[in-house]
């Protein structure tokens, strides 16, 4: 019976399900994991839903793409693409754990019309629901300064929360 036994086991193994594609088997010390892994690449950002909007800030840029480098089994590194001439990339670190993300805070300091200065903390989240899909969740912690913040933000200082959902391009 042993010899039947050692003879089926490679069989067995070689004929299970293959594991989905970007859910990861083990991690790096070896234990089974669950979650999905980000493809690398320049995501599309779909249409925003705002979750919470106390700010009703108009002069938030609008995210287009989502590049994601330097993917790992924990990590991967964020740049965040804007449809508005001139804008530059927000981008950072990001730390994974099973299918869902965090990245750090990017701070952000520019003016708006007369005398207004604001300072912006971004700070995204989300999951992955695959390797090519997942929601992005943006929190904004706005505060502004100066006499010209009158009709620039409805409270202030505040926070408003946007999340979209995320597919990896072409």
């Amino acid at each position: 019976m042993k010899t039947a036994v050692s003879f089926l086991l490679p069989f067995l193994i070689a004929c299970g399900d293959a594991p989905e594609p970007g859910l990861a088997e083990t991690d790096s010390g070896g234990k089974p994991r669950g979650g999905h892994h980000p493809d690398e690449g320049v995501w599309v950002i779909g249409g925003g839903d705002w979750t919470s909007d106390e700010c009703e800030a108009q002069f938030l840029s609008t995210p287009t793409t989502w590049t994601l480098s330097s993917v790992t089994e924990t990590d991967f590194f964020q740049a965040v693409g804007f449809s508005e001439p001139g804008s530059q990339p927000a981008e950072g670190a990001c730390t994974l754990a099973e299918d869902a993300f965090e990245c750090d805070t990017i701070v952000q300091e520019f003016g708006v019309g007369m005398n207004a200065s604001i300072h912006l903390e971004g700070t995204s989240t989300g999951s992955f629901s695959s390797s090519a899909e997942g929601t992005l969740v943006v929190t904004f912690d706005i505060e502004c300064e100066g006499s010209g913040c009158g009709g620039t933000l409805s409270l202030n200082p505040c926070t408003s929360v946007v999340e979209y959902p995320v597919t990896l391009g072409d």
